[in-house]
């Protein structure tokens, strides 16, 4: 009786240990990983911004504490942060004891540094400070054509290559993440508007693909990052959510929106005006630039796709104000 019970209790356990192993994890992050307790620190440089905001957003939900950069504590967007529950500290990339004081505590550092006088050294500096301060893990965000391997002639005296070179030589633990077109920004007015008045789609040729991401998945991957920082250690990501023609993006705005919206194939001549633009349209048009879109919806698979974005975010009644301020007329709506 005595061995039969014994068997009977090691078949018991040895079913139990078989369910413990089996069951997934509750509290994961959408690319597998056990989450890190909550309550980590996260610096959030730009939180004011449409990057920072949708990424500090997420963090948040993940249950990282956030505390946010910004000129201005008093500014609006930082006081609506800081009922959110974000600790805004005032601070400027060019000055560098400010930076030292925001990095101070910190666990983690997501580091968006936009173009400006000595901002390749300015990034550096902060790189340095949150090593220094014993930062675990900094996520910065690039541009794909700022990969040193994309094969893009620029000036890389005077571009984030130069900080991807950086990270890549420092030894300290680190992602990049190279974003594609932001989603967030179909939501600003003058775009919205320039739609309604104009009834174009002109961002690029027929032959150009556009990638896209919304900030709030850029939040996700980030905090996955820092979740499992091993797995993540000097990993670099081409993000993308979504991918479309332009002439399909015309397609889809027509679809969400129900107004007469055209592609309209622009010349290089009117391209934007902008000689920095002008080369990397002309680079995407010519060259097939890969980003890791398909590796990372089976990593993320509950990231947005450019359809559902505009839905969320009120394209369906778009075209209900037919006029603009200026009073020019609509496209006309295809009801």
């Amino acid at each position: 009786m005595k061995a039969r019970s014994l068997i009977r209790c090691l078949f018991m356990f040895s079913i139990l240990l078989l369910v413990a192993c089996t069951t997934p994890l509750r509290e994961s992050s959408p690319g597998g990983v056990a989450m890190k307790p909550a309550g980590s620190l996260v610096l959030v440089t730009g939180i004011t911004g449409t990057q920072g905001n949708g990424v500090a957003t997420a963090l948040l939900e993940k249950g990282y504490r956030i505390r946010g950069l910004t000129r201005d504590p008093a500014s609006d967007k930082s006081r609506a942060w800081s009922a959110r529950g974000a600790e805004m500290v005032k601070g400027d990339f060019n000055d560098y004891e400010s930076i030292n004081a925001a990095v101070k505590g910190v666990d983690y550092l997501f580091l968006n540094i936009l173009a400006m006088p000595d901002y390749i050294a300015a990034a550096k500096h902060v790189i340095d400070a949150a090593a220094a301060a014993g930062v675990k893990h900094i996520v910065f965000t690039s541009a794909r054509l700022n990969d040193p391997e994309s094969g893009f002639d620029e000036n890389a005296e005077n571009s984030k290559r130069m900080i991807e070179l950086y990270l890549r030589n420092s030894g300290y633990p680190y992602t990049t993440l190279r974003i594609p077109k932001m989603m967030e920004n179909f939501t600003r007015p003058a775009d919205k508007q320039r739609l309604l008045t104009e009834g174009i789609v002109d961002y690029g040729t027929d032959n150009s693909k556009s990638y896209y991401i919304s900030t709030y998945d850029m939040g996700v991957i980030t905090a996955a990052a820092f979740a499992n920082s091993k797995a993540w250690q000097g990993r670099e990501v081409n993000l993308a959510a979504d991918a479309l023609t332009e002439r399909q993006l015309a397609e889809l705005l027509r679809k969400i929106t129900g107004l007469d919206i055209a592609f309209k194939n622009p010349s290089w001549a009117e391209y934007r005006g902008d000689p920095n633009f002008l080369a990397s349209g002309k680079y995407y048009d010519q060259h097939e630039v890969g980003y890791d879109l398909v590796k990372l919806r089976k990593e993320f698979p509950g990231m947005m796709t450019l359809e559902q974005f505009l839905r969320q975010n009120g394209y369906e009644t778009l075209g209900e104000n037919r006029t603009s301020p200026a009073g020019l007329a609509a496209p006309t709506r295809r009801d």
